[in-house]
């Protein structure tokens, strides 16, 4: 069998552990032309790209919040898995985060992102 990347368009979604590490998960279009199977390990089912995030603590008790069992995946708002993880849609927004050259703080407070990486020179 042949792994490969595909340039076909996919669904996002984040799997969540019970201990709060989450996956990025891509489930692509599948595509007639190929009957290998396609982008592996980050499918819903064989992820192993799991890693931490900074999760919204509760004001009381400073438990992390996320979706869980515990909270029927976020109230419903996330799938459960077959292996008791919760998987949940995300959308995605590529929007600036400044409308101007930013500040050293500024750009020290942003928690995720990236310059487009046109914007640097060759040199």
């Amino acid at each position: 069998n042949t792994y490969f990347w595909t340039d076909s368009n996919c669904t996002q979604a984040v799997k969540v552990r019970q201990d709060g590490m989450i996956a990025i998960i891509h489930e692509p279009v599948s595509n007639p032309s190929f009957s290998e199977n396609t982008v592996p390990f980050v499918d819903a089912i064989n992820t192993v790209n799991f890693f931490s995030v900074t999760w919204e603590r509760d004001p009381m008790t400073f438990a992390e919040l996320y979706p869980s069992l515990n909270n029927t995946c976020g109230g419903g708002s996330c799938s459960i898995t077959r292996d008791d993880s919760c998987l949940c849609p995300v959308t995605l927004s590529e929007t600036p985060a400044f409308d101007s050259l930013p500040s050293r703080a500024d750009v020290l407070s942003l928690k995720i992102g990236a310059f487009d990486p046109d914007t640097f020179s060759d040199a």
